[in-house]
C-alpha cells in the first residue's frame, strides 16, 4: 500500500543526514530555519529542530516550516512532492510504487550509492542524474511557494468541512477545567474537537482527493494531521476558515501543530472591525492567552510567534492603541522587542503589559490568581509601559 510505502521512506532516510547533504548547516539536531528572513538577527540562533527519532522537522518560530523529511526536500530545494520522493527513494534504494515517479512509469530506483563513491566524489552530498541540483548548499533564500493545486477559496472550503465534521467542546473539556476558559468563549471562537479522527478521514476522502488533502496541508502521507492534536484553533477572517492549528492535551511535543501553509490573518483578525479608531487592543503570542484575554471581556488579537508577524498586520493595527502582552520569560521579551521595534520603523508606539513577578503568561495570571478574574484584565492593562 501506498501509506506503508511512505512510512518506510520516511523511516530510511536519516533526517539529519538528508539536511547535511541538502546543503543545510546542521549543529547537532538543529539548524537555521528556511525562512531566515522572518526571524530576529536571521535566525543566528537556529530554531529549525530535527527529530531523528521520527525523521521530522519544526521551526519553533514558524508554525508554516514542518513536516516529514519529504517535506524538507520539497521546502530545501523548491521541488514538487513526487520529485522529493523519488529523490528520497533513489537515495535508499526504495523501489517506487506506480504514479510516483515524476513524469514517467515506475521504475526501479538506483542502488544507493556505496561509501566509496561518496570518497571518490570529495565527500560532494548525494547527486542523482534525474535530480540534478538537489545536491547544492542551500542559499538561504526563502523558499518558492508550493505549487497551486488549489485556490485560496478551494482551501477555506476542505477547512470548514472538516470543522463540521468536528465535536463542540463540552462542558468539561481541558480548556475549561485546565486553563480556565469559558465554553461561551471557546463557542463563540469556533474552537472543536477532533473525537473520531478516522471517521473525519473517510468523510473527507469521500469528497476530496487524497492530493487535493495534501495539498490544503491538512493531510500528510499518513492522513489528517491532527490525529495527536485534537483541541482545533481556526482562524477565521472574513467569515473564512483561513488557518488550522492543534493542540494536544498530554504533556508530549510538539503541544501545537499548524497546518503548513503562510498565515493568513491575525487569529480573531474580524475583531478589528468591531472596534472604533483608538480603541485598545492586546496583541498576545498564542491562541490560549488571546482566548484567556476574550474571556476576560479585553480585545485581543493572536500571533504565532514574532516570525510570523506580516507588515501588512501594522496598517491594520494602526488605528488602535496596541498594548503588547507576551509571555515574561526571556524568549518573550525579546520578542516583544523586535515587535516594539517593528512598529517603531512603521511610526506606530505601543505599551507593553506588565505581569506580576513570577507569573510567565496571562492565562497562567488568572488560573492560578483567581482573585484577578473578573476584573476585565484591568488592572494588567493598567500597568502598561511604553
Amino acid at each position: 500500500m501506498r501509506s506503508e510505502f511512505y512510512e518506510e521512506l520516511v523511516r530510511r532516510n536519516d533526517i539529519v543526514a538528508v539536511a547535511r547533504e541538502l546543503g543545510l548547516e546542521v549543529r547537532g539536531t538543529k539548524c537555521r530555519c528556511l525562512r531566515p528572513e522572518a526571524h530576529a538577527h536571521g535566525d543566528r540562533t537556529p530554531s529549525l529542530a530535527l527529530n531523528r527519532r521520527h525523521n521530522t522537522f519544526r521551526c519553533y518560530v514558524c508554525p508554516e516550516i514542518s513536516g516529514s523529511v519529504i517535506d524538507l526536500v520539497m521546502l530545501a530545494r523548491g521541488v514538487p512532492r513526487a520529485e522529493a520522493v523519488a529523490y528520497l527513494a533513489a537515495r535508499v534504494g526504495l523501489p517506487l510504487p506506480e504514479r510516483t515517479a515524476p513524469g514517467r512509469p515506475a521504475a526501479a530506483a538506483p542502488p544507493r550509492p556505496r561509501p566509496q563513491a561518496r570518497e571518490a566524489a570529495g565527500g560532494q552530498s548525494l547527486r542523482l542524474p534525474e535530480f540534478e541540483g538537489l545536491g547544492e548548499p542551500h542559499p538561504g533564500a526563502t523558499p518558492p511557494a508550493p505549487e497551486p493545486l488549489l485556490s485560496d477559496e478551494q482551501i477555506h472550503a476542505i477547512y470548514a468541512r472538516f470543522l463540521r465534521w468536528c465535536d463542540r467542546p463540552g462542558p468539561r473539556n481541558y480548556l475549561t477545567r485546565r486553563r480556565g476558559i469559558s465554553l461561551e468563549t471557546l463557542t463563540r471562537m469556533r474552537v472543536v474537537w477532533v473525537r473520531d479522527p478516522k471517521q473525519i478521514e473517510a468523510n473527507l476522502r469521500d469528497l476530496v482527493s487524497e492530493e487535493e488533502l495534501v495539498a490544503s496541508g491538512l493531510f500528510n502521507e499518513w492522513g489528517l494531521i491532527f490525529r495527536s492534536h485534537p483541541v482545533i484553533f481556526p482562524f477565521v477572517w472574513r467569515e473564512q476558515v483561513r488557518f488550522l492549528q492543534g493542540r494536544r492535551v498530554d504533556a508530549r511535543e510538539p503541544k501545537y501543530l499548524s497546518v503548513r501553509r503562510p498565515i493568513p490573518c491575525l487569529y480573531n483578525h474580524d475583531l478589528l472591525d468591531t472596534l472604533a479608531p483608538g480603541e485598545p487592543v492586546v496583541l498576545c503570542e498564542g491562541v490560549i492567552d488571546t482566548l484567556t484575554w476574550l474571556d476576560q471581556g479585553v480585545a485581543a488579537v493572536g500571533i504565532l510567534g514574532v516570525g510570523t508577524f506580516k507588515p501588512e498586520w501594522l496598517a491594520a493595527l494602526r488605528p488602535f492603541r496596541v498594548l503588547l502582552a507576551l509571555d515574561a520569560d526571556e524568549p518573550g521579551m525579546r520578542a516583544a522587542r523586535a515587535l516594539r521595534e517593528r512598529f517603531a520603523a512603521a511610526g506606530q508606539s505601543v505599551r507593553q503589559v506588565r505581569l506580576p513577578p513570577g507569573v510567565k503568561d496571562v492565562n497562567e495570571l488568572f488560573v492560578n490568581h483567581p482573585e484577578w478574574r473578573g476584573a476585565s484584565g484591568k488592572p494588567p492593562l493598567r500597568a502598561a509601559r511604553p
